[in-house]
């Protein structure tokens, strides 16, 4: 009869405690902690102590029957990771007291567990902050101490039992970082869980980061980072301005994501390749090379970081309205798309990327004459005089024409010149269209009555009508007879 759960984790901890009394103190405080710790850790795991935890651990919190136990490994892994992650390990054989009930308590919480609540940590490079206040924010932007990210992200755990794990933190404690949550359904104990019907299923993904963090970038994707690159001429305003053959070619970029979850039965995410993150030497007056730091392109310094965490608020608050209304989902698609061009790291597919934005913001499906109509839309949003609408559209006109030869196998597309002028006209144009529809979707959800809303189609016929048009129109549209144009007595 194999020993009840109680029964087996009291026995278990007697063990633990009687092998950390044993052990040498004079190699505990030492250098050598790691190895000593990993060494008893795998002894005492060898243990039929532990064989008879993990079993009676499955009994008590997975599905299995007495008899019927075949998945013991997952149970011992399960197990292994909460003496490890809990930090009980590391207390006992460095001579510290453990509560008892408070031990046992995490561990019942840990398997008896439905969600976990993971922190992401998203390093932020090519940008410099002053500071950077995110006020109300379901994510912050901050830097953080080695101490502090040695207790974040449990390091001292990770270099004793994960050492494929473990971070430089030297390096990390020189970046900006995305913060944010989420909880997440806590992972079924005990199985492998393939669901049939999600064989051969293409999920939507525009970046290869954690939902929350991509909704972040969503946000940071609308922010006019060109001005605050050192050279950006302040006289000039998107998405009008001038683009040099060079302005433009630093954008932040998040080369990985770091992960913690409060789950303690699974091991934590492999480090990442710091490499990854872009660095430059630091000399001294000698010219010689006493370190490195991050590579900056980009200042948000002053008044500045208040500004944006403004306007970072202000497209939150504009989102959550016009997300209110499923006729108008098209919005996150082509935000979407933003994103996707914004993470990625080929010029010519931002290129593609962000003229799809726009096309997913204002285009439609026509026969014939899309270029045509995307030009004129964008000339009639951004335009204000003749002057403004014919270089915008002469813009636009160059763009697309450098997508259509690149999507339909040009042979002659080698022979286009694109520099990073090009880039930083199409990110200027597919940001500012992207949210000048947010701003307007938010406009007209802030007057909505109750009634239906605009749909797409509805809304680009507003935008192709001429100003003289609308000043024609309007007045006559707010006085049209509800069941216009079949108004009884009008045709009698």
């Amino acid at each position: 009869m194999p020993e009840s759960f109680e029964g087996a984790f009291r026995t278990y901890v007697s063990l633990l405690l009687d092998q950390s009394r044993r052990a040498e103190r004079s190699a505990i405080r030492s250098a050598q902690l790691a190895a000593t710790v990993v060494k008893a850790a795998e002894e005492i795991e060898s243990r039929d102590e532990f064989a008879q935890l993990a079993f009676a651990t499955g009994i008590e919190f997975g599905i299995a029957k007495e008899g019927q136990f075949e998945k013991q490994f997952f149970w011992k892994s399960y197990v292994s990771a909460f003496w490890r992650l809990s930090g009980v390990y590391e207390a006992l054989f460095e001579g510290k007291a453990i509560d008892y009930a408070d031990v046992e308590a995490r561990y019942r919480a840990a398997f008896s567990a439905t969600t976990n609540r993971v922190t992401y940590l998203a390093p932020i490079q090519f940008v410099e902050f002053g500071s950077m206040p995110t006020k109300r924010l379901d994510f912050e932007i901050r830097q953080f101490t080695s101490e502090e990210l040695d207790l974040i992200l449990h390091n001292q755990t990770k270099r004793i039992f994960y050492t494929w794990a473990a971070l430089d933190l030297r390096v990390l404690s020189k970046c900006w970082f995305i913060v944010t949550e989420a909880t997440v359904p806590a992972p079924q104990l005990g199985f492998w869980i393939l669901r049939s019907g999600d064989f051969g299923k293409v999920g939507l993904k525009y970046s290869q980061h954690p939902a929350p963090i991509e909704s972040a970038l969503a946000r940071l994707a609308l922010v006019d980072w060109l001005r605050h690159e050192m050279s950006y001429d302040h006289k000039s305003s998107p998405p009008i301005r001038e683009h040099s053959r060079h302005l433009g070619g630093i954008y932040p970029d998040v080369p990985f994501v770091l992960s913690v979850s409060d789950n303690l039965l699974a091991p934590p995410q492999a480090a990442p390749d710091l490499s990854r993150l872009a660095t430059e030497p630091i000399m001294n007056d000698e010219g010689e090379e006493i370190g490195e730091r991050p590579v900056i392109g980009l200042h948000v310094y002053g008044h500045e970081p208040e500004e944006m965490s403004d306007f970072l608020l202000s497209v939150s608050d504009q989102l959550g309205k016009v997300r209110a209304f499923k006729e108008w989902a098209f919005l996150d698609v082509a935000l979407n798309f933003l994103v996707k061009a914004f993470v990625n790291k080929v010029e010519l597919e931002q290129m593609l990327w962000h003229i799809t934005a726009i096309e997913a913001t204002i285009g439609e499906n026509v026969n014939n004459g899309l270029t045509e109509l995307l030009r004129r839309r964008v000339s009639t949003i951004f335009g204000t005089t003749n002057a403004e609408r014919d270089k915008l559209k002469k813009r636009f006109k160059k763009l697309y024409e450098f997508r259509s030869a690149l999507l339909h196998g040009d042979t002659g597309f080698s022979t286009h010149e694109i520099h990073m002028g090009h880039l930083s006209e199409a990110r200027d144009l597919a940001r500012c269209l992207v949210l000048w529809m947010l701003r307007f979707l938010a406009w007209i959800a802030d007057g909505h009555d109750g009634k239906s809303v605009p749909t797409r189609t509805e809304i680009l016929k507003l935008i192709d009508l001429k100003s003289d048009e609308r000043e024609r129109l309007i007045p006559i549209l707010n006085r049209l007879p509800s069941d216009f144009p079949t108004v009884p007595g009008w045709g009698l």
